[in-house]
């Protein structure tokens, strides 16, 4: 065993070697070459037309699509358990109202017109294709989920149970798409009409690839300080009312350094602003004393969260807000259709 591997140690280094060599040689004749005479290009140029590209779907076809993509894989699965159930009939009635969908998909996805030419030097034509190119994926479902992350403060027993409360961290925007690609349905979608119906198995097959393989999952995760800023704000308001002072002045802590990280985020031209609305923290956070009355702290946490949503509301958000942060409880989900 050792003889053969120190042999094809030898035969590999020589190989190596004489590569090597090969290399050096051929970039000192391409740098001989070029320094003896002038090179030039081949004259060959390829031009590409497009007719109708750019055209993006109006939210109206978004929502037909959403609708009739729902509505598609909703047939191909009263296929699937109809040919589960024996009932190939059944199936092939559902395969090819699933067929129609897709025409009717097609009609409203929108289609590019490609020309390609390839010309020599002398403007000959050589190769030319013309074909129509069609949007083949686009989102059946849209879900935007709300996450946010806290931990519980430990109670200092010297100071009572009021040391206690729940401290903001951070949260995060879950945007999920279940994405259709319908040209794969389509060909799966043909593969079981001419399956059926004298090969149920077949037919159960690709139609199980048809679900699985024809839809994927897309999820991404959106930053916002400023969003971040609010719920921090949100908890201190909730932790006054419970009387959780130490929790409210450390979530108005957190609420002022999301509100520094948003600023800069945002143009100069923003930044008195956002240092008025910091001022306003720190002065909440200041009047949250233990000798303040009750109800003096909770308006002030209250009017504070009422300032920042109205905040919030009315600020374009700038693009490098896209959002990531820990785990936690899913707070709060919303099911759409596509948006535009």
């Amino acid at each position: 065993m050792s003889t053969i591997q120190h042999g094809f140690g030898r035969a590999a280094m020589r190989y190596l070697v004489s590569g090597a060599a090969l290399l050096l040689a051929s970039l000192l004749v391409d740098k001989a070459a070029l320094m003896g005479q002038e090179t030039q290009g081949s004259g060959i140029k390829t031009e590409i037309k497009r007719e109708g590209f750019g055209n993006p779907l109006s939210s109206e076809d978004q929502h037909e699509l959403s609708l009739l993509g729902a509505h598609l894989l909703g047939q191909i699965q009263q296929a699937r358990i109809a040919l589960d159930g024996n009932a190939s009939d059944i199936a092939t009635t559902s395969v090819k109202k699933s067929l129609q969908l897709v025409g009717i998909i097609r009609r409203v996805l929108p289609k590019t017109h490609v020309t390609t030419t390839v010309h020599d030097k002398g403007g000959k034509v050589l190769y030319e294709d013309a074909q129509d190119v069609q949007m083949e994926k686009f989102i059946v479902y849209h879900m935007l989920s709300e996450v946010d992350k806290s931990h519980l403060i430990d109670t200092d027993k010297r100071q009572g149970e009021r040391a206690g409360g729940v401290q903001y961290e951070g949260s995060k925007l879950i945007d999920m798409d279940v994405v259709l690609d319908i040209g794969y349905v389509e060909r799966r979608l043909r593969e079981a009409e001419r399956a059926l119906p004298a090969k149920p198995e077949i037919a159960f097959r690709v139609l199980s690839d048809a679900q699985t393989r024809g839809t994927e999952l897309t999820a991404a995760e959106f930053e916002s300080p400023l969003f971040d800023a609010q719920e921090a704000v949100k908890y201190a308001h909730e932790a006054a009312e419970r009387k959780e002072y130490k929790a409210a002045q450390s979530n108005l802590k957190i609420a002022r350094e999301y509100i520094a990280m948003y600023r800069d985020l945002v143009p100069p031209g923003k930044h008195d602003e956002i240092d008025k609305l910091t001022a306003e923290i720190s002065k909440a956070a200041a009047d949250i004393t233990e000798s303040a009355a009750h109800d003096r702290k909770t308006n002030v946490t209250k009017g504070l969260l009422d300032r920042i949503k109205k905040w919030t509301t009315r600020t374009v958000r700038p693009n490098k807000e896209q959002k990531e942060q820990p785990e936690a409880t899913n707070k709060a989900s919303e099911g759409t259709k596509p948006t535009p």
